[in-house]
């Protein structure tokens, strides 16, 4: 029965934000208002930070077809054109919001910032440690509040 209702509640949820992002992207919309994204998450909105995050390590989203359909060159995200995120920017009438680790952003943040990381998980590894679960050293949501602070 909880397991229900969670299930509805993010149903709900999914629904309210794309009827915002429609609602937003409508001509006439005032979706000029919004200036900057922030954004947090994993691979869904990744707009090249786990690629950046690698260095020069080899790194298959640093070649094709990763990019290949709307960059028309490799990109970082983990498809081969663009991620959610860069669908709301477009939505809201902003540029794409790049990739944005504290080594790459000298704190500017003129249309916003995206921190999210392929493979992030929402919990601290030690939480997945307690349970005797071996998750791979990414980037987790606390780590990404801290770049953002």
């Amino acid at each position: 029965m909880a397991s229900e209702r969670r299930g509805h509640r993010s149903i709900s949820s999914c629904i309210l934000l794309v009827a915002v992002v429609l609602l937003l992207s409508a001509p006439g919309s005032s979706a000029s208002c919004y200036k900057r994204i922030f954004s947090f998450g994993d691979s869904i909105i990744d707009t090249g930070n786990f690629v950046y995050s690698t260095g020069s390590a080899p790194n298959a989203l640093k070649e094709f077809p990763y990019g290949m359909t709307f960059f028309h060159h490799p990109t970082g995200r983990v498809c081969d054109g663009r991620v959610l995120l860069d669908f709301y920017a477009q939505a809201l009438g902003l540029p794409l919001v790049q990739p944005s680790l504290p080594e790459q952003r000298s704190g500017q943040c003129t249309f916003g910032a995206n921190f999210a990381v392929f493979a992030a998980t929402a919990l601290p590894p030690e939480y997945f440690k307690r349970w005797g679960l071996g998750i791979p050293g990414s980037a987790n949501l606390g780590m990404q509040m801290g770049w953002f602070k």
